[in-house]
């Protein structure tokens, strides 16, 4: 059921044709202004991808792709519902060096989205995705005491945040798969997270901040584990947030815990 609202005795500011000309300046505009920014290049977004190529983002893989088949090819084909893993390619395949990126206007349908004032079948908005150095991302190194237990077939970190990044008063368990296939970070207290990280997988997550809750797209990028109990080891995974927002940062952050025996 639509969640749409419209305000009793709403009345727009402009007509229709007026609507889409501002429409139209605020999207040239904001192009400039990106690209510009963020030293930016346009390429054409794929309105739709062969489903072999498995480059279709899964979102939280319980959507029904919009699919259809070619006939001069034979292959089945798929709407998009999202370019995060194809964006990482193409700046491959596009030979954007460091310091440089591509944004694209992307066209989707998602046909099961819950529809509201911002969500809609028709998806219209903006990607980007550029080519920063390894020294040039954020490196913040924390060092505190926890607790590493072996449940099943899955590690268990628990440690007491403090100030350091302003989660003093909560408790985190991160939760790691021996296998690498799954990591699940959740945090309790004065603010609740959890962030659920699958490789190639985008898992939507709840996510408190000082100032509300939000909503943030979680995409695995790698996992690996080699923890053993009581000993410890080392477990680094890596993945990207999105707020499903186009004018939100993709952020790719990379955490690296390395657990010793308590003597």
């Amino acid at each position: 059921m639509s969640k749409t609202i419209i305000p009793a005795n709403y009345t727009p500011a402009l007509n229709l044709y007026d609507t889409q000309r501002a429409i139209g300046t605020v999207k040239r505009l904001f192009a400039d202004t990106l690209c510009a920014t963020l030293n930016l290049y346009r390429v054409s977004a794929p309105l739709f991808l062969e489903a072999s190529t498995g480059l279709n983002d899964d979102l939280n893989g319980v959507e029904r792709k919009v699919t259809f088949d070619i006939k001069d090819s034979g292959t089945e084909a798929q709407v998009v519902q999202s370019l995060a893993k194809w964006k990482r390619k193409a700046l491959k395949d596009y030979g954007f060096r460091v310091g440089k990126g591509l944004y694209c206007d992307m066209n989707a349908i998602r046909r099961d989205e819950e529809l509201d004032n911002l969500h809609s079948v028709y998806v219209d908005q903006w990607d980007w995705e550029k080519v920063i150095r390894e020294e040039d991302r954020d490196h913040i190194e924390l060092m505190t005491r926890g607790s590493l237990v072996k449940k099943g077939e899955s590690f268990y970190i628990t440690y007491k945040e403090t100030q350091t990044i302003g989660f003093e008063g909560c408790t985190t368990t991160i939760k790691i798969a021996e296998d690498g296939s799954r990591v699940a970070l959740l945090r309790f207290g004065k603010v609740n997270t959890q962030l659920v990280i699958q490789r190639d997988y985008r898992n939507i997550c709840y996510y408190e901040t000082e100032v509300g809750p939000i909503t943030l797209g979680v995409t695995g990028d790698g996992i690996a584990c080699d923890l053993s109990e009581p000993a410890g080891g080392t477990a680094k995974f890596s993945y990207l947030l999105d707020a499903d927002d186009p004018t939100a940062l993709i952020n790719r952050t990379t955490l690296e815990i390395q657990v010793e025996k308590v003597k």
